[in-house]
């Protein structure tokens, strides 16, 4: 998997940790949400359309949740997107493959494709945010 790197993320991370202080409020975790719902949603549409006996389909499953407690990896926040519902666990086996079957790497195309889009979403809604708190704090 592919990695995207970011120049100047400890000073944009310094700096918003002073303005989190400053209003009490949470500016990553919205962002964050809005670059991974583009992903969740190319991932949506890459998944296998095959439903179970029970039509549950691996597509319907398909969220973005935040992890509670990112600091126990060392991260400010985390963002998951994957199937979330233990009746689709075999999502992993249709991702990853099994011995007799190749994978078919929705979630990873998905990240793949949209990887660049996510990051501007993130960008766009980040300074967003970021501009109308510093408005108000001039105020």
């Amino acid at each position: 998997m592919a990695d995207v790197e970011i120049l100047g993320l400890k000073e944009l991370d310094r700096k918003i940790r002073q303005l989190t202080r400053a209003t009490g409020k949470n500016f990553l975790s919205p962002a964050l949400r809005k670059g991974a719902n583009v992903i969740r949603d190319q991932a949506i549409e890459n998944a296998p359309r095959d439903p179970t006996p029970d039509d549950i389909n691996i597509e319907d499953e398909i969220k973005v949740r935040r992890d509670p407690n990112p600091k126990l990896q060392g991260q400010n926040e985390i963002m998951y997107v994957k199937p979330f519902k233990k009746n689709v666990f075999y999502w992993r086996f249709v991702e990853l493959g099994t011995i007799k079957q190749p994978g078919q790497r929705f979630l990873t195309k998905a990240y793949d494709q949209k990887k660049m889009e996510a990051v501007r979403a993130f960008m766009e809604n980040l300074s967003k945010a970021i501009i109308r708190e510093t408005k108000k704090l001039s105020k």
